[in-house]
């Protein structure tokens, strides 16, 4: 996928990425999301990605999109994937290592994509 396009994927995602997170009530959001509730985790998962209550966390976020995406979460699907899809850096044990997998990138997209998730598609 060529760069510009990759680009401008991730752009149109931002503003509906930051819509779902955990804002008003990290703790609660938390509650929820351990729960099983995957708009909880979706939006948890947001708090981790972008930072939101100074909580920037790219491995929870992963985990919380992927708990939030195997539950059938549009929102979460398409945003696993482009944390696959960008390759975030994540601290794994005692080193840094990549997430980028244009392989689960596109199984992602695609979920959503199924669910006429525009952007995805």
């Amino acid at each position: 996928m060529n760069k510009v396009l990759l680009s401008l994927i991730l752009l149109l995602s931002l503003s509906s990425a930051y819509a779902g997170s955990c804002l008003e009530d990290v703790a609660a959001c938390k509650v929820k999301a351990e729960q099983g509730n995957a708009d909880a985790q979706y939006k948890l998962a947001g708090t981790y990605n972008f930072g939101k209550s100074g909580l920037e966390d790219y491995k929870q976020a992963l985990k919380w999109y992927r708990k939030a995406a195997e539950q059938g979460h549009a929102n979460a699907q398409y945003n696993l994937g482009a944390m696959h899809a960008t390759g975030k850096i994540v601290f794994n044990g005692n080193k840094y290592v990549s997430l980028q997998d244009h392989k689960q990138a596109v199984k992602w997209y695609r979920k959503a994509a199924e669910q006429g998730y525009a952007t995805a598609q």
